[in-house]
């Protein structure tokens, strides 16, 4: 299932988009003004191109093998939250209020963002891959609790 907005603007009370099913594509939205702008609780789902403003919380990811690419994201709390394993994170302009990204799945890949917050990234899971970002304006650019690569 691909959703492909050509200016339009989804915005919810609770959540914008809740994904349940696995390999939906959500492409060239606007998605702004919501308590949790994208839920996946599914697998092999892919945003990209997309824009994420004024939400609590960017994007959440249960699920595992999903991608976010080429979107910009700012938020008032969390931008990525991500709780599933094997998601990408690739090309992102990321901007936190507290998390850019919170991540706490294992053998997870944040690859060339840009990322502010308080927190840039935090990494709770294992196993992950952190490579090609900039990491700025932050407090804490990346903290780590577990077994984790970094590479620059």
């Amino acid at each position: 299932m691909i959703i492909e907005g050509k200016n339009a603007i989804v915005s919810g009370s609770e959540y914008s988009f809740s994904i349940e099913k696995n390999g939906v594509k959500l492409l060239n939205l606007t998605i702004t003004d919501s308590n949790k702008g994208i839920i996946f609780s599914s697998s092999h789902c892919i945003v990209e191109n997309c824009e994420m403003s004024g939400n609590e919380i960017g994007a959440i990811i249960y699920g595992d093998n999903n991608a976010i690419r080429n979107s910009t994201i700012s938020s008032l709390n969390t931008s990525i939250l991500i709780y599933g394993n094997e998601n990408d994170v690739e090309g992102n302009y990321i901007n936190g209020g507290m998390y850019g990204i919170k991540l706490q799945g294992n053998e997870n890949t944040i690859f060339g963002n840009d990322i502010k917050g308080f927190y840039g990234i935090l990494l709770i899971g294992e196993d992950n891959q952190i490579e090609e970002n900039d990491i700025y304006q932050c407090s804490f650019g990346v903290h780590l609790d577990n077994d984790n690569t970094i590479l620059n």
